[in-house]
């Protein structure tokens, strides 16, 4: 989470947004404050959405992003995790099939995580310079990097998968203005259903 005080504004950042790119790119400004979720085993996230009572009164906005990139991201920082200790992740077909049993982390869609809060202010990941500077006149040079050609690495898990994920994140894409960026039923089936046995 990050509070710009001169702003009066909240951005909530959920996992799979690239949180400490947007913390970076604008904690460092006069006022700002990062505020990090801490737990009694020695964690810390930047995916708070506990907001402190003095800042309740603020404005808030969340960082959201197609719900297939979004997946990507989770399931990409999930492997380096699992490979750091040693582990064999699991693939991706495997991952995205179980998405709904996994931590909050990747089974919480921005929708959900975010459901408390209203009235809030999408900055959609993929224009933030653009929502930063339109809603809320703050510039800067967006620090996000994207999957280029996205679609590729989702097809060889066949139409079924991927139409069963696209139903688990059909409010992130329906609330966050994704219905023409993600994945569609039709191109689901017309295109990763020769992968389905």
């Amino acid at each position: 989470m990050l509070i710009l005080k001169p702003q009066k504004l909240v951005i909530l950042t959920p996992p799979g947004t690239q949180a400490e790119k947007i913390h970076s790119c604008l904690g460092d400004r006069k006022g700002a404050m990062i505020m990090a979720a801490s737990g009694q085993t020695h964690w810390s996230h930047y995916h708070s959405n506990q907001i402190p009572d003095e800042y309740l009164h603020f404005r808030r906005a969340v960082i959201v992003r197609n719900p297939f990139t979004r997946a990507l991201q989770l399931f990409d920082d999930y492997v380096k995790q699992w490979e750091e200790y040693g582990k064999k992740p699991k693939t991706f077909v495997e991952w995205v099939s179980n998405i709904k049993s996994y931590g909050w982390q990747a089974s919480m869609t921005i929708h959900d995580w975010v459901s408390d809060f209203t009235p809030i202010e999408p900055i959609q990941f993929e224009a933030a310079a653009r929502d930063l500077k339109h809603k809320f006149q703050i510039r800067i040079k967006s620090p996000f990097r994207d999957y280029v050609n996205y679609k590729a690495r989702w097809w060889p898990i066949g139409a079924t998968a991927i139409c069963e994920f696209r139903q688990h994140v059909m409010q992130d894409i329906d609330r966050f203005g994704y219905s023409t960026k993600a994945i569609t039923w039709l191109e689901a089936k017309a295109i990763a259903g020769i992968y389905d046995v």
